[in-house]
């Protein structure tokens, strides 16, 4: 018995060696070869979850989920393999984008401490026509792992479209507790921070370009001489004449015409 045990121990080792050496096909014989021994419910789930993190990393989904499936038959409550059953739904593109969402509510509901599980449904439930919903599980996952910025970065961005530049601000600097030291959250500062000064700045041209076109356009034309030639739009020669003021009338003087007695 000491001696399957072992060998089961070394199928498992060397599979995992084959996975990280990109040598598929011959972790997937390993992991298979340790199958068929009668392994415990929680050995062989862990053993079909490994072949299905294997499966989707060289995308293939349908495989995969057959071995959540198998996995998932012998250990109902775990959330990793309903985590890992909803990556394989939603990155296989010939399902719907929501086909996952039941998965991913399944393992935020048996481990709620767990920020990638939330991170994942908000990304589905954004999909969904559910921001509000999405930003909610994003701000929890946040608040539950101060170091792991994910949340905090999907919350921030997603924030810049559904709020005013203050709220996002005053939601920025919030987050800021305790994080200000880590070099990913000044990124993300960083980038929220020139996005505001990017639309700040748009609004202001905006701005401008609105109340240049209310003001009336006054043209100054020069003057036009008397008479000038202008080309037609067959090329001929148009002469053009300016008007001219009317001259006022003057009375002439009358000569008088009687003559003189001599």
């Amino acid at each position: 018995m000491k001696s399957i045990r072992s060998l089961i121990r070394a199928l498992l080792q060397r599979g995992e060696q084959y996975r990280r050496c990109l040598q598929w096909s011959k972790a997937r014989s390993a992991y298979k070869a340790a199958l068929r021994f009668q392994l415990p419910a929680e050995l062989a789930a862990k053993v079909h979850a490994s072949l299905a993190e294997m499966e989707l990393e060289i995308a293939k989904f349908e495989q995969a989920r057959r071995h959540l499936q198998a996995a998932l038959a012998l250990a109902p409550r775990d959330a990793q393999l309903h985590f890992l059953m909803g990556q394989a739904l939603e990155m296989d593109e010939s399902k719907p984008v929501t086909a996952s969402l039941t998965c991913y509510r399944k393992a935020v509901e048996l481990a709620p401490d767990m920020a990638r599980y939330r991170l994942a449904l908000g990304r589905v439930l954004l999909a969904h026509g559910q921001p509000r919903s999405a930003m909610k599980q994003w701000w929890v996952g946040a608040e539950l792992d101060p170091d792991d910025v994910a949340c905090l970065e999907a919350y921030l961005e997603q924030l810049t479209y559904q709020a005013s530049d203050d709220k996002v601000r005053q939601q920025l600097y919030r987050a800021a507790f305790g994080r200000h030291h880590l070099p990913a959250f000044q990124r993300i500062q960083q980038r929220i921070e020139f996005q505001l000064a990017s639309r700040r700045q748009i609004q202001h041209h905006r701005i401008r370009l609105y109340r240049v076109e209310e003001e009336p356009a006054i043209l100054s034309f020069p003057a036009m001489p008397r008479a000038a030639a202008a080309p037609s739009s067959d090329g001929t020669i148009l002469r053009i004449d300016a008007p001219s003021l009317a001259k006022p009338h003057i009375p002439r003087k009358r000569k008088a015409r009687f003559k003189t007695q001599s």
